[in-house]
């Protein structure tokens, strides 16, 4: 599993250290963190940024069920994310593919998963802006072995283009 320490020295976003910190809090000698035991409520800060995969299902897991998410997630959806599939909102935008081509490849390695990335908006008088997202997030096990939960944190802001995409296994 990996440290806080390499956590720290990749993500930008406060709150992703936060994030991390109580995730790896309920890693279970040194393996996947169990989501079953977390207490969402202990990082009440972060809550709005958070979504849950529940892929307990074959569905699930192969097109990212959404269990939660947070109202930062649902306001940038401008819906209710509960009970929808990632992989199929992200169709037909090559960033968001993207997205959930590297959640996919993390889970199927256990692996925690880190993504900065930028999507262009329309153009105003003062130039061109960009939606920001950080994102950090973490495969889950409920029994040790097989991953049935995934949690993430994401981080949004509008900043100027600041270079490419970042899909980083951890």
């Amino acid at each position: 599993m990996i440290s806080q320490q390499q956590i720290d020295e990749t993500v930008t976003w406060q709150g992703l250290n936060e994030f991390a910190s109580f995730v790896l809090a309920h890693a279970v000698q040194g393996g996947l963190a169990d989501y079953e035991t977390m207490n969402l409520m202990r990082i009440p800060r972060l809550v709005p940024h958070l979504f849950v995969y529940d892929l307990r299902t074959r569905d699930g897991r192969s097109r990212l069920l959404m269990n939660f998410a947070g109202s930062q997630i649902n306001d940038l959806w401008g819906e209710n994310s509960l009970g929808k599939y990632d992989i199929d909102r992200f169709a037909g935008n090559p960033v968001l593919e993207a997205v959930g081509r590297h959640r996919l490849a993390c889970i199927d390695a256990r692996r925690p998963g880190y993504s900065q990335r930028f999507i262009q908006l329309e153009t105003e008088t003062n130039g061109k802006k960009f939606k920001y997202t950080e994102s950090l997030f973490f495969p889950c096990s409920s029994d040790r072995k097989t991953v049935n939960w995934s949690i993430g944190c994401a981080y949004y802001d509008l900043k100027p283009f600041d270079g490419a995409d970042i899909f980083r296994q951890l």
